[in-house]
């Protein structure tokens, strides 16, 4: 009883005279000894000689000692009360006896935190359950991350589980891509499912995505619980956006049980929209700047009378907001707009991920290029600028979606994931292209300050840029290394893919032409809204989104964000010790 730790030694008088335990060390030792114990608990085939007011501190012997002075007026010295622990572990249950003597012992309840969580949560000790939680979700990696979902899903703790669960959600999102396959082993299918389907899980693009869901349930194909991951890789992947060869793969990869991964029907019907897109575009009136008129409805269309189609959900208000992957999803929701209707379109997003590498190198005021893509006739590439504040005396980034002018079918240099993913290549994706001359760009600021915080040190603006130039100067900087990637590490993972599939990326890999179908929207003005997520920099693991309504996009303009919590920077322009070098952004845009 009691025998897992040494006392200390005791206080002294200034002069060193006489000793003092204080009301700690008083308290304990009478805790040792069972000096005046009023309270007899039987726990752990012990009996624990106790005393009534320590104990009170917490609800649930506080209840037990009510209830029997409303039975019972009589002295309860004699009385012993029987302790039943749904969770069997004597030390956790004296840890928690001896926190409510004034003595907590955090060090000891750090080598046993979900033993003390489940003990605490049962006897309702609040400050330990949400201590102990706080130490969890601060040492939590991908590294460990499996065993804490496992614990905190398997073991229902109320607020622990579900805090220390959101947090992983949140690391998953941001960092379970570029950890690998076996990093993901070991965590629940249902917490998988909720994350790998979200705007905000970081994935270079949407095959990288569709690859990575394949090679987790080929890690786990003889798991009986996989089907809510094969209705995930069904049911929440944007095929829409992948080029007909890449299609064609996907309806040719089959399972070790030489079952279709994906339904033929999905695969066909994504091709098929993807054609209707095209007919609209290339016959829609150059004056018109939406293709397909947007739907109000409080639900999505989907669930009503148009259920055969699916529909998007369109911000109405520029918005920013950090939380974790539940709150996002809550506030993606919700809140969207100030009544109950949502605005819907038919036309499916577009998202992809970019690194934006070695940020305190970047020169002030130069500007890092992605190189362009393509998505429903126009082409658009994605920049990052760093910039300082004189009056403010602080840095602050800018990451800004643009809609180039045009560019030729063989001078599109952005190849499509299937070429580019990591299963093939080590090399970066989007290579380094630096600072552009900022007297190209006519500046506009459009002044819609978030949550008015315009005199906030933190704050949040989104910025419109008219580029007046058709093809700026590079910036080189040979002293430092900048670069915007969608780059990896997990080349070796593809050992978990069947030859088969890596014979058909090959092959398709060989004739680039085969796999880009590209046509252009001669539209000078076209309708778009984006998001842009990336994770927070001063609350780890949450995730902040920039939510944008749909603006006009002419040829060659900008809109994006400007933000100064994007980043934490020193003086000089460089990071705060311990931060990551790289910022990461998850982009969504649809057209209208």
């Amino acid at each position: 009883m009691f025998d897992f730790f040494e006392r200390g030694n005791l206080q002294s008088c200034p002069y060193g005279c006489c000793e003092s335990n204080g009301l700690d060390g008083y308290l304990l030792d009478c805790l040792l000894s069972g000096k005046g114990s009023d309270v007899k608990i039987e726990a752990f085939n012990q009996v624990y000689h106790l005393h009534r007011l320590p104990l009170q501190r917490c609800k649930f012997f506080d209840n037990m000692l009510q209830w029997d002075n409303d039975d019972n007026n009589d002295n309860n010295n004699d009385k012993i009360f029987q302790f039943e622990a749904v969770y069997d572990n004597q030390r956790s249950f004296e840890l928690c006896i001896l926190y409510l003597y004034g003595t907590p012992l955090w060090h000891l309840q750090f080598e046993q935190p979900f033993e003390m969580i489940f003990m605490a949560q049962y006897l309702l000790i609040d400050e330990i359950v949400c201590t102990l939680t706080n130490f969890i979700i601060n040492k939590m990696e991908m590294g460990n991350l499996s065993e804490n979902l496992e614990y905190a899903s398997k073991f229902n703790c109320g607020s622990a589980s579900i805090r220390i669960i959101e947090n992983g959600k949140g690391i998953m999102c941001t960092e379970g891509w570029q950890a690998g396959i076996e990093a993901w082993d070991n965590i629940p299918i249902d917490l998988i499912c909720q994350v790998v389907t979200e705007d905000y899980f970081y994935v270079p693009n949407e095959w990288d995505r569709c690859m990575f869901i394949i090679m987790l349930i080929e890690r786990r194909i003889d798991d009986e619980n996989i089907e809510p991951l094969k209705k995930v890789l069904n049911e929440n992947i944007l095929y829409y956006n992948m080029s007909p060869a890449q299609l064609q793969i996907l309806e040719e990869l089959l399972d070790v049980n030489q079952n279709p991964y994906i339904d033929y029907q999905i695969l066909h019907s994504a091709l098929w929209k993807s054609v209707q897109l095209e007919s609209k575009i290339k016959i829609a009136d150059s004056n018109s700047k939406i293709l397909i008129p947007t739907v109000n409805s409080i639900v999505s269309p989907s669930k009503g009378l148009l259920k055969s189609e699916k529909w998007w959900s369109i911000p109405l208000h520029d918005k920013t907001f950090s939380g974790l992957p539940q709150s996002m999803k809550e506030f993606i929701e919700n809140t969207n707009t100030f009544s109950n209707l949502k605005e819907w379109t038919k036309i499916p997003p577009f998202r992809f991920g970019i690194t934006i590498e070695n940020v305190s190198d970047l020169p002030v005021d130069s500007r890092v290029y992605s190189k362009t893509f393509w998505y429903a006739g126009s082409f658009w590439d994605v920049y990052f600028q760093k910039s300082y504040l004189d009056d403010r005396k602080m840095y602050q980034v800018g990451v800004y979606l643009h809609r180039a002018n045009g560019i030729h079918k063989k001078d599109l240099k952005y190849l499509p994931p299937v070429i580019t993913s990591k299963y093939l290549s080590t090399e970066p994706i989007i290579s380094c292209i630096t600072g552009f001359n900022n007297s190209r760009y006519n500046s506009k600021l459009t002044d819609l300050n978030i949550d008015k915080q315009n005199s906030h040190p933190n704050y949040s603006k989104k910025i419109k840029l008219n580029r007046i130039s058709k093809e700026p100067s590079i910036y080189k900087n040979s002293n430092s290394r900048v670069s915007i990637s969608s780059k990896n590490d997990l080349t070796m993972e593809m050992e978990s893919i069947t030859n088969e599939v890596q014979d058909l990326v090959i092959e398709s890999s060989s004739n680039i032409s085969n796999l880009l179908h590209i046509y252009n929207d001669y539209r000078k003005d076209i309708q778009v809204y984006f998001s842009m997520f990336t994770p927070a920099r001063n609350n780890r693991p949450q995730i902040t989104g920039f939510f944008s309504v749909a603006d006009t996009f002419t040829k060659s303009q900008s809109w994006g964000w400007k933000s100064t919590n994007m980043c934490n920077f020193e003086p000089d322009g460089t990071f705060v010790d311990g931060e990551p070098k790289d910022l990461k952004f998850m982009i969504v845009l649809g057209e209208l």
